[in-house]
């Protein structure tokens, strides 16, 4: 019988292989297989592996320029979204330890959580008046 801590186990070093074989697939790519591409006079570089035919330029590779503005784009848009979602992670982190935590009526306690004491007085610090009839 698995025990879910073994099966974790396994997973967890499955998917690390996973991850160091693709991250050993895409180093070797983009150091290896760079080409560039002239577009419109715009120099357009990427990578992919590819099979070059004897005596034929590497760099003359059966690209549309359709193609090769769409990879362009493809790359910027995964590129900008990775940076974007850096900054939306470190600005949380900052807003999270300085600001967030003071704009509450609440008091922040050192692991940036708030307290807001949800509990009425005691019944002696209430004043009372009394009448005097």
């Amino acid at each position: 019988m698995y025990s879910i801590r073994g099966v974790k186990y396994w997973a967890s070093k499955l998917l690390q292989l996973i991850l160091l074989v693709l991250f050993i697939g895409y180093y070797g790519s983009i150091t290896f297989f760079p080409h560039s591409h002239n577009v419109n006079g715009v120099t357009i570089v990427h990578s992919h592996p590819y099979k070059s035919e004897k005596g034929s330029d590497p760099l003359r590779l059966p690209h549309t320029d359709k193609e090769i503005m769409l990879i362009q784009a493809l790359s910027l848009f995964i590129t900008g979204s990775f940076v974007i979602w850096f900054l939306v992670l470190i600005l949380k982190s900052v807003l999270q330890k300085s600001i967030i935590p003071l704009s509450f009526d609440g008091y922040a306690e050192p692991g940036g959580y708030i307290n807001y004491a949800l509990r009425a007085p005691p019944i002696d610090m209430i004043p009372v008046k009394y009448s005097s009839k």
